[in-house]
């Protein structure tokens, strides 16, 4: 069962690789759990994408502020901080 799964799920990742494991499950009738399985085994890493924070309209002069503020401190003051532009993780 798991092999005749296995080809037909990877052919299907191959023919659309935005088909969810969910969608595998239904489709070939496996558990979620045996798709993300197939998935794995076949070397394909199956991701959520989540938008945690998106930049609006207004952010540019929030941003100003901030670097007007941030020029101001003294030398050193930001080696203890880590920052990233990044709205995805």
């Amino acid at each position: 069962m798991y092999d005749n799964a296995r080809e037909h799920v990877v052919q299907s990742i191959e023919e659309n690789p935005q088909t969810c494991t969910r969608e595998l499950a239904q489709i070939f009738d496996i558990s979620k759990s045996t798709a993300h399985k197939i998935m794995l085994d076949a070397g394909f890493h199956p991701y959520s994408l989540h938008t945690h924070q998106g930049l609006r309209g207004d952010d540019f002069e929030g941003r100003l502020e901030y670097c007007k503020w941030a020029s101001q401190q003294p030398d050193g003051f930001f080696q203890k901080f880590f920052y990233t532009d990044e709205s995805f993780f």
